[in-house]
């Protein structure tokens, strides 16, 4: 997981901005630890639509074509 996803992880757990900011990875990994073990972060099981993918695979390669034309 990125360094990234783990400071959205912990921020959704209730730690403070400013602080989850400055963390390095470590304190990052203890801090989703904390908040998977206190059960704050719930699983979500993933969910596959080939039509919604399609429609998003045609979004990014429509986008794509514009900005090769600009």
């Amino acid at each position: 997981m990125s360094d990234e996803r783990l400071r959205l992880k912990s921020l959704t757990g209730g730690y403070d901005e400013e602080g989850v900011l400055g963390w390095d990875r470590e304190n990052l990994l203890s801090s989703y630890a904390e908040v998977l073990a206190s059960g704050k972060a719930k699983a979500r099981p993933g969910v596959y639509d080939p039509e919604i993918e399609r429609e998003r695979l045609a979004f990014e390669q429509r986008k794509w074509e514009a900005e090769q034309e600009q």
